[in-house]
């Protein structure tokens, strides 16, 4: 196995204090009371759809620190871009040295062997603009299974963080008029949530639509380089002009009430662990910080 100092890596479980100050707004506490980094030696990351493939950048080169910083998951012609080939192509010697284990499953939920089992990385979104992401972008608007009616749409995909924590697939609905194959209840809500406290299940959350600090977060947390395109949104989707006229909050939060009590907590979480890390928590989120 490659050692990292020998070829002027980080090695496991260390953070670069001049890359840190130059990618993250830092406070006192990333210079006097953070935690060490520790290494994140197993992760399963649980990519829930329109929570941002671009994460992949950093899991992929935080396992494979010999990895060329400009392989990582993009837009391509072909399919040299997409993840599932990026880890194909490159998990693995001389790229990795293998002390690190990444396990990369498309969208698929978790498994109860994988509940059992921890490790899970995941960004979790606002579900009004994962929904909304998601109807401008997946298949032909008017379509059996992209409703043009936004509030539609939302029906078919509604609890879909949630599901995909507790085993279940985002997809299940045959149409919006049909009852869901399943409803998660109240007490499956509250296992979720215990779910995301847990450390050792779901050691790191990751904010979509705070994607600086989130990548921040990540490396004070378990050390690593930041590479170049880590901060980038690697997989941009075209703009059609008759979609700008409509945005986000014309869907209300009650609307998918389960994910968005998934997000509250997850927020919650995502603003205590940047303030003991020493990341400055972004404006927006600035209200759950408690005094």
């Amino acid at each position: 196995l490659f050692v990292a100092e020998e070829v002027g890596g980080l090695g496991l479980g260390k953070v670069s204090v001049p890359m840190m100050e130059e990618k993250c707004n830092l406070t006192p506490a990333f210079y006097t009371s953070r935690p060490p980094p520790t290494p994140l030696l197993f992760y399963r990351w649980l990519h829930i759809p329109k929570t941002g493939t671009s994460f992949g950048t950093a899991l992929i080169h935080y396992a494979c620190e010999f990895l060329d910083e400009d392989i990582y998951p993009h837009k391509t012609k072909n399919k040299s871009g997409d993840m599932l080939h990026v880890v194909s192509q490159y998990y693995k010697a001389p790229f990795c040295t293998g002390q690190i284990q990444f396990k990369f499953a498309g969208h698929q939920p978790l498994f109860k062997k994988e509940i059992k089992y921890g490790g899970v990385v995941t960004m979790l979104r606002d579900p009004r603009k994962r929904h909304f992401s998601g109807w401008r972008m997946h298949g032909e608007i008017g379509s059996k299974y992209h409703p043009a009616d936004i509030h539609e749409y939302v029906k078919l995909y509604r609890s879909c963080q949630l599901r995909m924590f507790l085993g279940a697939n985002c997809h299940i609905m045959k149409n919006s008029s049909e009852s869901p194959v399943w409803i998660p209840t109240l007490e499956e809500t509250d296992k979720v949530m215990v779910m995301l406290q847990n450390t050792t299940m779901v050691p790191f959350i990751g904010l979509t639509d705070e994607w600086q600090a989130s990548i921040c977060l990540f490396h004070a947390m378990f050390g690593g380089f930041i590479t170049k395109h880590e901060m980038l949104n690697t997989r941009p989707k075209p703009q059609q002009d008759s979609w700008n006229m409509r945005s986000w909050t014309e869907i209300d939060f009650m609307e998918d009430p389960y994910d968005w009590m998934v997000y509250q907590e997850g927020r919650r979480l995502f603003v205590e662990r940047l303030l003991l890390y020493g990341i400055e928590v972004p404006q927006s989120l600035q209200h759950l910080v408690v005094l």
